[in-house]
């Protein structure tokens, strides 16, 4: 007479012969095995299966065509159960996150303002009404001997931008110092653009009293999609920067 074991299968005990393999003890139990059973001779690795005998906390796992039985062995194949592809158009995914606040939190005794939660977005996007969105470069390391001796009143900035991104967009121009910070006390012109298949001329204007002028952040803003999506694809270009000063030179002789 055949010695039986108990065995679990996703769960549920049964008895089965301890000669069987995992496969075959499958069956046994009355498992019409549809999926994973390949080649039943331990090369195509279709019957991968993970399994834990009672009293020991190591998971195995084994190919259940070629591994027997052991009494108390709790078993589950690889997935679990048969997968259901999500089936969905990444083009017109339009995620919607309410705005988030938290209010009341303490720190160290001190109320602070209302939280707002911060997103990172993978594209594709829709922007709707109310939506904002902020890309942000930096263009430094101008500042050498004569910029220290520049006093500067105002800056000219030509470029070419090309954007294929279908959102309105705002450019602003910021410059830095040798600290890398904004310079403050300056006001700076900002540009609005339109999606374009070709490069079109910008100009940005800086005016104010700027030192140890380092370099600029270019900072743009993405307002309303009107529903179109935006592709990881999507690129904003800007370059054939042309600066030109304007200041007093200071010097001694």
């Amino acid at each position: 007479m055949e010695k039986m074991v108990n065995i679990f299968l996703f769960g549920k005990k049964y008895e089965v012969p301890e000669n069987l393999t995992i496969m075959t003890a499958m069956e046994y139990a009355g498992y019409q095995l549809v999926r994973g059973c390949g080649c039943r001779n331990g090369f195509c690795g279709a019957c991968a299966t993970i399994y834990r005998v009672k009293g020991d906390r190591e998971l195995h796992a084994c190919l259940a065509c070629q591994t027997k039985v052991e009494d108390n062995m709790y078993i589950a194949t690889l997935p679990f159960f048969p997968l259901v592809k999500q089936v969905y158009d990444i083009n017109v995914i339009k995620p919607e996150i309410p705005q988030q606040k938290v209010v009341d939190f303490k720190l160290e005794g001190q109320n602070l303002d209302p939280v707002r939660g911060k997103y990172i977005f993978f594209a594709p996007l829709a922007l709707g009404e109310g939506s904002l969105v902020c890309y942000k470069d930096t263009l430094d390391e101008w500042f050498d001997e004569t910029l220290e001796k520049l006093e500067i009143s105002r800056v000219k900035i030509n470029a070419s931008v090309k954007s294929e991104i279908p959102a309105n967009m705002e450019i602003s121009i910021i410059p830095i110092g040798i600290n890398g910070k904004p310079i403050s006390g300056v006001t700076a012109s900002k540009v609005n653009i339109e999606a374009t298949d070709d490069p079109q001329p910008v100009e940005f204007v800086i005016v104010g009293s700027i030192k140890n002028l380092d370099g600029i952040i270019i900072d743009a803003k993405l307002t309303n999609s009107n529903g179109e999506s935006i592709s990881p694809v999507d690129r904003i270009t800007l370059d054939d920067f042309k600066v030109t000063v304007s200041g007093k030179y200071i010097d001694e002789f």
